[in-house]
C-alpha cells in the first residue's frame, strides 16, 4: 500500500518533467524568424549596398551615409547572433542539455543557465543599443534628423542598469553555491535507448542550427568589400588631392579629411572583428592556412569579450566623430549641438565600462570552484 503514492508521483513528476518539450514550437518559430531575418538582410541590407555604389560616381551617398548602412548590417548580425544564442541556450538549458562531444563547443554553450543565459541576452541587446547611439550620433552630424537624444540616452540607461543587475545576481548565485550536485538526466533514468537515441538527435540538429548564421556573414562580407570600394572613392581619392594641394588648403580641413578617413577605417575594422570573432564565436573554430592558431586576440575571443571589442571600437568611432564635430564646428561654424553629441558620448562611454564589468562578472562566476567542479563532472 505505502509503494502505490511514490509510483503515481512518480509517474506525475515525469509527466510535468516532460512539458518541457513544449519550448519546441516556440524554438522552431525563432528558428523560422531567423530565416526571414537573413532573407531580408541580404535582400533588403546587402543588395542596396550594390546598387548604391553605381551612384557615387554621380554624386550621390557620401561616406556618412555609407556607414549608416553598415551599422544597421551589424544591427542585424547581433540580432541574429542574439537569436541563435536563445534558440541554442534555452533548449540547452530547460530541455536538454547539448553535449557537442568532438565537435566545436561555443564558450557561452559550456557554461550556459538560466541566469548567466539572461545576462548575455541582455548583454547583446546592449550592445544593440550602443549601435543605436552611434547611429544617432552620425545623424546628429549628417542633419538627417536623429531621433530624441534623451530618450535614446535614458532607454540605454535602464537596459545597462538591467544588464549589470543579472549579471550580479548571477554571480551571487554562483558564489553560494559551494558543492554541487550532478544534475540527473531524464532521458537517462526515465527513457530507453531509442528515447535517449532520439533526444541525442534533436540536440544534434539543434546544435547544429548555429549554421543559418551563415547567411548573415557572407552578406557582411559583400558589404564589407563595397564599403571598402566607396572608401576608396569617397574618401581616399580627395584626401589625395587635398595633399598634393597642400598650398591651397588649411590645417582643419585637412584634419576634417583625415579624421573621416580614421573614423570610416574604424568602421571597417567593426566589420572585420565581428566577422571574424563572431564566427569563431558562434559557428566553428578558426585556423590559418597552415592549420596553425590564429593571432592572439582571436584566440582569446568569445561571445563576451567580443562584445567588449565590439562596444570599444564603438566608442572609438564616437569620440572621433565628437572630434571631427568640434573642428568643423570651429571651421565652418556649423555642426550639430554639442550638447547633443556629448549626452550620446557619455552613454556610449557607460556602455563600454558597464559591458567590460559584466564581461568580468560572468568570468568570474564561471571560473568558480563550484562551476568548476560541475563542468569537471
Amino acid at each position: 500500500m505505502s509503494q502505490a503514492p511514490r509510483t503515481h508521483d512518480a509517474s506525475l513528476g515525469r509527466a510535468v518533467y516532460s512539458l518541457r518539450w513544449l519550448f519546441l514550437p516556440f524554438l522552431l518559430g525563432v528558428l523560422i524568424a531567423i530565416l526571414a531575418l537573413a532573407w531580408n538582410f541580404l535582400v533588403e541590407g546587402v543588395l542596396p549596398l550594390i546598387t548604391d555604389f553605381n551612384e557615387i560616381g554621380n554624386g550621390g551617398g557620401g561616406m556618412d551615409e555609407w556607414t549608416l548602412k553598415i551599422l544597421g548590417l551589424i544591427d542585424s548580425v547581433l540580432v541574429a547572433n542574439l537569436m541563435v544564442m536563445i534558440l541554442i541556450g534555452t533548449f540547452h538549458t530547460y530541455v536538454r542539455e547539448i553535449r557537442p562531444g568532438g565537435h566545436y563547443e561555443p564558450e557561452w554553450l559550456g557554461h550556459a543557465n538560466a541566469h548567466s543565459l539572461k545576462t548575455k541576452v541582455l548583454l547583446t541587446i546592449a550592445g544593440i543599443g550602443m549601435i543605436q547611439l552611434l547611429s544617432a550620433f552620425i545623424d546628429l552630424e549628417y542633419g538627417s534628423g536623429a531621433p530624441e537624444t534623451t530618450w535614446l540616452v535614458t532607454f540605454q540607461g535602464l537596459l545597462l542598469a538591467a544588464t549589470l543587475a543579472f549579471a550580479l545576481v548571477d554571480r551571487l548565485q554562483s558564489s553560494a553555491h559551494t558543492t554541487d550536485t550532478p544534475e540527473p538526466r531524464g532521458e537517462q533514468q526515465n527513457g530507453g535507448a531509442s528515447q535517449r537515441s532520439a533526444s541525442t538527435v534533436l540536440a544534434t540538429i539543434v546544435y547544429n542550427t548555429r549554421w543559418v548564421q551563415l547567411p548573415f556573414y557572407i552578406g557582411l562580407l559583400i558589404a564589407l568589400i563595397a564599403y571598402l570600394c566607396a572608401f576608396a572613392v569617397i574618401d581616399l581619392a580627395p584626401y589625395f588631392e587635398e595633399i598634393l594641394n597642400l598650398g591651397s588648403v588649411n590645417e582643419d580641413a585637412m584634419m576634417m579629411a583625415s579624421l573621416q578617413v580614421i573614423s570610416d577605417v574604424l568602421a571597417a575594422g567593426l566589420v572585420i572583428v565581428l566577422l571574424i570573432g563572431g564566427y569563431q564565436s558562434f559557428i566553428g573554430p578558426i585556423h590559418d592556412r597552415d592549420g596553425r592558431e590564429p593571432s592572439r586576440w582571436l584566440r582569446e575571443t568569445n561571445a563576451g569579450n567580443l562584445k567588449v571589442t565590439v562596444a570599444s571600437t564603438i566608442l572609438l568611432i564616437a569620440t572621433v566623430q565628437f572630434l571631427f564635430e568640434m573642428v568643423r564646428s570651429d571651421e565652418l561654424g556649423v555642426g550639430a549641438e554639442v550638447s547633443e553629441l556629448a549626452w550620446l558620448q557619455g552613454a556610449l562611454t557607460v556602455s563600454v565600462v558597464v559591458i567590460a564589468v559584466v564581461d568580468w562578472l560572468g568570468r568570474r562566476s564561471h571560473s568558480s570552484p563550484a562551476t568548476t567542479a560541475s563542468r569537471t563532472e
